[in-house]
């Protein structure tokens, strides 16, 4: 009962509200994501505040609780993708000493042409299934100048096979050092 009456309430709102922006999917479920937890907070702090009026400890209680929902929520898009920047863990030691083995990444899409010789890139090759991340050592365009990237990590002697540009998901824009190593080790004990 409580899914339908929450269901028929925003299918209401939409039925009779005429001129509705239409929202990317990344708004549209932050709003039916955030909508219910603070309703379930506030229905909460309502049912917490009936016997007793006036109680300033649930007040903040329901700030605090709507807060670290948010900023859950918030995380968890972070982590799959659903905000132009994304964090990769560092899984091997090819960009050492610039990157090393544990630091976490945050990639942030661009377009393609405006990448430079040096920047650090992320990019999709057909025979691996995790992105590499390795720096830009030459830019070249081809006889039907198709721009490509020429790239190699830190660490190694050998360039990769050439990159093209719709293989890019970003480039680098900092990197946390460390924070990853929780990640690896999860990974290690389930795999």
């Amino acid at each position: 009962m409580p899914a339908l009456a929450y269901r028929g309430i925003i299918q209401t709102f939409v039925w009779f509200s005429p001129v509705l922006p239409d929202l990317n999917w990344a708004m549209k479920a932050f709003s039916g994501t955030v909508v219910p937890i603070i309703g379930i907070a506030a229905g909460q702090h309502i049912l917490k505040l009936t016997p007793a009026r006036g109680n300033k400890d649930s007040s903040e209680n329901l700030l605090a609780t709507t807060i670290i929902c948010i900023i859950c929520v918030l995380a968890i898009w972070f982590a799959v993708g659903a905000f132009p920047v994304r964090p990769t863990i560092i899984i091997s030691g090819s960009m050492r000493p610039t990157i090393e083995v544990g630091d976490m990444a945050i990639v942030g899409k661009i377009n393609p042409q405006i990448l430079k010789v040096g920047d650090i890139i992320q990019f999709k090759t057909e025979n691996r299934s995790i992105p590499t991340l390795h720096r830009i050592i030459e830019i070249q365009k081809e006889e039907d100048k198709k721009t490509i990237y020429i790239t190699r990590g830190d660490a190694n002697d050998v360039p990769d096979d050439p990159v093209q540009p719709q293989q890019v998901v970003g480039r680098v824009i900092f990197t946390v050092p460390k924070v990853g190593w929780a990640t690896i080790t999860i990974r290690e004990i389930f795999s």
